[in-house]
């Protein structure tokens, strides 16, 4: 898994979070409707996404867009909630068993 903060164009509205995934589309899809109802954000969903760190792996990954720090909304949201948002995406990754990146 890589986490990431995500940025577009400057904006006072919101955006949401979205998760890129190869292989991992039901993993993608738990934890951005996690961390979208732990901040508050848009939730934008689990998307296909073809960048370096996803098609380099050998294991399962996703690729976590927690929110636009470009925008004013999901910056606040971000910093508020900050603590639910670990804990979703801690929790979201624990109940689909999800074993990427990490040899034991």
């Amino acid at each position: 898994m890589s986490v990431h903060l995500n940025a577009f164009k400057p904006t006072d509205g919101p955006r949401g979070t979205e998760v890129y995934y190869l292989s991992e589309a039901k993993t993608a899809k738990k934890v951005s409707k996690a961390i979208a109802r732990a901040g508050g954000f848009r939730n934008r969903g689990g998307k296909l996404g073809s960048f370096a760190f996803l098609r380099r792996t050998e294991k399962p990954a996703i690729l976590i867009e927690v929110c636009f720090v470009d925008s004013a909304t999901d910056a606040m949201l971000y910093e508020t909630n900050f603590d639910a948002i670990c804990r979703a995406i801690a929790d979201a990754l624990a109940a689909t068993n999800y074993r990427g990146g990490c040899d034991d």
